[in-house]
């Protein structure tokens, strides 16, 4: 779910999960920005991204770099 065009519908209705917790944080990050168009509700989700990203960054170095491509730079 990470990355651009992630086709969210097929992938939900496949029932994929996320391949690691980063994904999983990405795939709720993508659903909340279906489910509005809100700036509000879309900033929340980012603010969530972001701080989950961040926990993920304290992991292994390998999950370390995948979470440098949500973050702000």
């Amino acid at each position: 779910y990470c990355g651009p065009v992630t086709k969210l519908k097929i992938r939900l209705d496949r029932g994929d999960k996320g391949i690691n917790p980063l994904d999983t944080a990405c795939r709720e990050h993508d659903i909340a920005y279906e489910s509005s168009n809100s700036f509000a509700d879309r900033n929340k989700a980012d603010h969530i991204l972001k701080q989950r990203a961040w926990n993920r960054f304290k992991s292994t170095f390998k999950r370390k770099s995948c979470s440098l491509g949500c973050l702000p730079l």
